[in-house]
């Protein structure tokens, strides 16, 4: 099973960088967890409409249960 995160990085941002953890998973494949790497990154945009750095990350996890 795999959970999307990503780190979200801008010189607007107070911080600098954010971690931005999905609260849907975790995905039975890498596909799903990427598909909802660009689901997630167009609502950061939304939300944040200036330029960030994406990095998206698929983790593995071992003895996760889908919900």
């Amino acid at each position: 099973m795999f959970f999307a995160m990503m780190l979200a990085c801008s010189p607007m941002l107070p911080t600098g960088c954010l971690i931005v953890e999905d609260n849907r998973g975790p995905y039975d494949t890498l596909q799903e967890c990427e598909a909802r790497h660009l689901e997630m990154s167009r609502d950061f945009g939304t939300l944040f409409p200036f330029e960030l750095k994406i990095t998206p990350a698929c983790n593995k996890v071992s003895g996760a249960t889908g919900t």
